[in-house]
């Protein structure tokens, strides 16, 4: 009886040893078998996965054009700033962002300040305005006494 133990031991070890690489490998036959089943089964799934990425990418896609265009209007409203007093009424005159553009793109300085001239005349509106800067800030008038000597340097003098 021992015997028969032993041999049933030894057969079931041997069956354990090599089912669970025979097993790993009726797995893996069997998730690729299934992954390319599914693939051409169903090709609508696949389909349906570039239509979401498709539309997740339009939608980045517009997002970042809202941006550049935002910043490609502060910009134009930045360079017409220098010429009129109001630079958003430049587009009340019937400028666009694009009428304003250079061939590459960027926005061309000169179609802006040309705008915003034409917008000025045509509106009336008012040539901006510089903050108040004086010009003899920082100047002296009268340079003689630089050369009399000054009170600092006189008080750090020996006597």
């Amino acid at each position: 009886m021992s015997d028969q133990i032993n041999d049933t031991e030894t057969a079931d070890e041997s069956i354990d040893q090599e089912a669970p690489d025979t097993a790993l490998a009726a797995t893996e036959t069997d998730s690729t078998d299934t992954t390319e089943d599914q693939d051409t089964e169903n090709p609508s799934r696949r389909e349906a996965a570039y239509r979401v990425k498709l539309r997740e990418t339009e939608s980045y896609r517009d997002q970042l054009l809202e941006q550049l265009n935002a910043m490609r209007q502060a910009e134009i409203e930045r360079i017409a700033g220098e010429s009129i007093a109001n630079p958003v009424a430049l587009w009340s005159n019937g400028a666009t962002v694009d009428s304003l553009l250079a061939d590459d793109g960027t926005v061309d300085p000169a179609a802006v300040r040309a705008a915003a001239d034409d917008a000025a005349n045509t509106l009336g509106l008012q040539p901006a305005r510089r903050p108040g800067v004086v010009p003899t800030e920082g100047r002296v008038m009268n340079e003689a006494w630089r050369h009399k000597g000054n009170g600092w340097s006189d008080a750090f003098t020996p006597a």
